[in-house]
């Protein structure tokens, strides 16, 4: 998740972060806009994106 909200905040494409996490090659195999890592990957960045706005607080509160 830490690499994908850098490269997100990086101003890297859901592509290229995809690219980065899952190897060129998996993210070539099917076409882009039907690709299930591409849903993966834009749900691993907003995901990413709530941590950092806060979302932590709320895990942190879980573990006790």
């Amino acid at each position: 998740m830490i690499r994908a909200l850098d490269g997100h905040l990086e101003g890297a494409s859901y592509r290229e972060v995809a690219k980065a996490l899952h190897g060129p090659e998996a993210v070539g195999r099917f076409p882009w806009k039907t690709s299930s890592i591409r849903g993966q990957t834009i749900r691993l960045v907003a995901d990413a994106v709530a941590m950092m706005d806060g979302g932590y607080r709320k895990l942190l509160r879980a573990s006790r």
